[in-house]
């Protein structure tokens, strides 16, 4: 009776602690509501929350708006900036936008890098991509995301970039 005791506590105290590790690699970055006219009129792309984490080997990021999403309007989509090597205010070396990640040079267009996957129900978009599909396999970087339309533009965090680890 009591090894089993042991055994069961022994369990759940090593499923705590990886959840423990798991919450620990996680980045939430809230956002205010209704900062603009245009935001406040279209809250599918009024960013909420915006969300790092891993799952798996895959990086996941995931962007919350305030009303629910129409997967089929691909201008609403969000868009995610990378930034490796420079400081806050720096451009983004890589773009994911869609089922793509691109690298994105001081001049001239992006170019295709490689996949990502993006899926999209009720309030949330979520992106999943391998960071080794970057150079450097992406060993810290700072992220931020953005919604646009020709009217509004919302960006998490604002002014900077987040930093997360792999």
């Amino acid at each position: 009776m009591r090894l089993r005791a042991l055994l069961a506590l022994t369990l759940t105290a090593a499923a705590l602690g990886g959840a423990a590790l798991a919450w620990a690699d996680t980045d939430v970055i809230e956002d205010g509501t209704n900062e603009t006219r245009a935001l406040r009129e279209n809250g599918r792309v009024d960013i909420v929350k915006a969300i790092a984490t891993h799952q798996g080997k895959l990086l996941k990021h995931t962007v919350v708006v305030r009303e629910d999403i129409d997967p089929d309007r691909h201008r609403e989509r969000p868009l995610l900036a990378i930034n490796v090597r420079g400081n806050e205010s720096s451009d983004p070396e890589f773009l994911i936008y869609g089922d793509d990640i691109f690298k994105n040079p001081k001049l001239g267009k992006p170019s295709r890098i490689g996949p990502a996957q993006l899926s999209g129900h009720g309030r949330r978009w979520v992106y999943r991509f391998d960071p080794r599909d970057f150079p450097d396999r992406l060993r810290g970087y700072g992220w931020a995301a953005f919604t646009t339309t020709k009217k509004a533009l919302d960006v998490v965090p604002n002014n900077s970039y987040a930093t997360h680890r792999p």
